[in-house]
């Protein structure tokens, strides 16, 4: 079943980190490979396990279905592997399509586990403008980098994001959730 949009803005499918300036106030990016925010993108450790939907600061996330929260979790920083990135929390979400985890975003407080949402229920937000991912300043990073949302999508057993290891199959139990957002987004 194809989700709701992420955010109240209309989706646009685009394979250039270039789109992002094409687009109007009210769309927010879908990337296509060969886009580095896509599905299974080659990274240095490993591919990416989800989509980074591109926003303005501060946008809204909402519910892409209705489900379960059945936890909100480190997702990166100094409790996981990713410890070059800021803390920042997963919130993971059980679902018709399976298990959604919504990350890099500023989520909510009152969210705790079994509280149930509603498709298009606000869940927190982009951060705000200026936000820095990374602990400290990266001689390598392009400084081009925009709000966004990371989406996963897991089988429905799954209770946390799955890695999926450079030189490795995709864990059978990752999905790429691109598809269940393209019928909403018109190309670029």
């Amino acid at each position: 079943m194809p989700w709701l949009s992420p955010f109240p803005l209309e989706l646009v499918a685009c394979a250039s980190p270039d789109d992002w300036a094409k687009l109007g106030p009210h769309q927010a990016m879908v990337p296509l490979p060969p886009h580095s925010g896509a599905f299974g993108d080659a990274r240095d450790r490993h591919f990416h396990e989800g989509i980074d939907l591109y926003a303005p600061a501060d946008t809204p996330v909402l519910a892409v279905e209705d489900g379960t929260v059945i936890g909100v979790t480190p997702f990166s920083g100094s409790s996981t592997r990713k410890d070059y990135w800021r803390d920042m929390e997963a919130v993971l979400v059980q679902g018709a399509s399976g298990l959604i985890a919504y990350c890099e975003f500023s989520p909510f407080a009152a969210l705790r586990p079994a509280m149930t949402v509603k498709a298009g229920t606000p869940i927190g937000k982009i951060y705000a403008a200026g936000y820095t991912f990374r602990k400290a300043a990266d001689k390598h990073e392009d400084h081009t980098h925009h709000a966004f949302l990371h989406l996963e999508l897991h089988a429905a057993h799954v209770r946390g994001p799955t890695k999926w290891d450079a030189g490795k199959p995709k864990p059978a139990t990752l999905f790429d959730p691109t598809p269940l957002l393209l019928f909403k987004t018109k190309p670029r």
